[in-house]
């Protein structure tokens, strides 16, 4: 969930019309935003793009496919790699390549935005009930945590964000404000219909979600406590119990799936709460009383948010073993193969 690009140039331009002295932020807000605009942006976009792009591939290799767990981390990570993306082709308007203001590119990039920011927050919310039934009611996980269940659940997510979204397609376009052209909701009814969009958005990706995740977050939290290996805490609990293979491969990846929604949590909670603040000013005073200052710690927020992404892949890595055995063996056996086809072309 974020401020949808045309929101932004739409926003900024109006702003810096009626900007006044008092509204000019300090010079260390404007260099810790340039900094992170300009530099720490794109190093972010790209290392997420590119790691959720190698987890994607990780998670539906033959090995870890099975599990429904690794199917929703395969999708998350796929929607994330889009949306790194779309933000980065955003991120090129600053170094004067504005890609997206170009019909059809800036419908399209607006559209995706919406969908891929819809998709990744719900994934987080499933992600987290999967680990509550894994951790907390292991029998339930043999009907609940499957491949074909979990298909089905991120087919309807998929369907629901393309009904949901299908009118930004229409409603934004390219104008010229400024001598310069920008991707915007326009200053007719499509506008009003834009803004429509927006609070539905805001339900469906922050309030909703939100308050589903951190719900189930704080139910695990508080009974496990982070514990080192969350199958320790399963068996202090339910010592009597014997589970199968299948439900020990699921408490294996309970505590990644933890950690994915924590992080998701830590990290886009500032922005969620600046950009919530705003919108029940908004609501309150019937303006917009933002101005640069709001501007710029908005936009140093949003990286943050943006980091939430690229956190994930830095998970996997440090906590899950199944997922660095197979990422190793996807690069074993490339190099098999390049060794293997350089040996038939020397004889």
């Amino acid at each position: 969930m974020n401020f949808s690009i045309e929101e932004y140039y739409s926003i900024l331009i109006e702003i810096l019309k009626s900007a006044d002295e008092e509204d000019i932020p300090s010079q260390a807000l404007i260099d810790a935003w340039r900094i992170t605009e300009i530099y720490v942006q794109p190093v972010i976009c790209v290392i997420g793009f590119l790691g959720n792009l190698t987890a994607a591939r990780v998670f539906t290799s033959k090995n870890l496919r099975l599990n429904s767990s690794n199917l929703y981390l395969a999708f998350l990570s796929c929607f994330t790699s889009v949306y790194m993306l779309l933000v980065l082709l955003s991120w090129l308007a600053v170094v004067n390549v504005p890609v997206i203001n170009q019909n059809r590119i800036c419908q399209l990039v607006v559209f995706l935005t919406y969908v891929c920011s819809f998709m990744t927050v719900w994934l987080i919310a499933v992600i987290t009930f999967e680990h509550y039934v894994i951790v907390h009611h292991i029998r339930a996980a043999r009907f609940v945590c499957k491949r074909r269940k979990a298909k089905i659940l991120v087919s309807c997510l998929i369907a629901t964000s393309l009904l949901l979204y299908s009118t930004t397609l229409w409603s934004t376009r390219v104008e010229q404000r400024s001598n310069m052209l920008v991707c915007t909701p326009g200053s007719d009814q499509r506008a009003l219909l834009t803004r429509l969009v927006f609070f539905i958005d805001m339900v469906v990706t922050f309030l909703l979600p939100g308050i589903i995740t951190i719900t189930i977050i704080c139910a695990c939290v508080g009974r496990h406590l982070l514990m080192k290996d969350i199958r320790v805490s399963f068996f202090r609990y339910h010592s009597n119990i014997r589970i199968s293979r299948r439900e020990r491969s699921l408490l294996r990846i309970a505590r990644v799936l933890l950690l994915i929604s924590l992080s998701h949590v830590v990290f886009s909670s500032p922005c969620f709460i600046f950009r919530l603040c705003y919108q029940i000013s908004f609501l309150l005073n019937e303006e917009d009383s933002s101005n640069l200052q709001d501007y710029y710690i908005n936009q140093i927020l949003q990286n943050m948010y943006y980091f939430s992404f690229t956190a994930n892949f830095i998970v996997y890595i440090a906590f899950c073993a199944n997922f660095r055995l197979g990422l190793k063996s996807i690069f074993t056996f490339r190099r098999f193969k390049c060794s293997q086809h350089s040996v038939s072309e020397t004889t």
